[in-house]
């Protein structure tokens, strides 16, 4: 859910689900993502005692540029949906999708949220496999 791109002189920070286009000049880039957080589930109609879903993973690394400044696009993935019946729709950037709730006569609504998308960096906007 959030994309972080630390540098030598500039701190970029993006927080809502999207893609987003940035240059880099040559030099060594911290960068930083974490994941979107999954949709909370639902247990008899009501969430789960307020707890939201599971935490995004986090990864970090060190981007070494050489020769030009070059372009990048952020992905940033959105937080998974939620409802009582689901089936609860995937964040932004790859969240699976919750299940359903299958309507059994002796409980109440029970569906699971949908899963958090995630972010990361690309060369090509329009490419996964770079």
């Amino acid at each position: 859910m959030i994309f972080i791109l630390v540098f030598t002189l500039s701190l970029l920070i993006y927080s809502k689900p999207g893609v987003y286009s940035f240059t880099l000049p040559p030099g060594e880039h911290v960068i930083e993502c974490y994941g979107a957080q999954g949709g909370k589930s639902f247990y008899n109609g009501k969430d789960t005692n307020g707890k939201p879903g599971g935490k995004g993973a986090f990864v970090n690394g060190t981007l070494i540029i050489t020769g030009e400044t070059k372009k990048f696009y952020a992905h940033v993935g959105g937080e998974g949906g939620y409802g009582k019946t689901g089936p609860n729709f995937g964040g932004e950037n790859g969240g699976g999708e919750g299940g359903k709730d299958t309507g059994s006569p002796f409980d109440g609504d029970d569906a699971p949220g949908g899963g958090g998308g995630a972010s990361d960096i690309r060369h090509r906007d329009d490419f996964l496999y770079n």
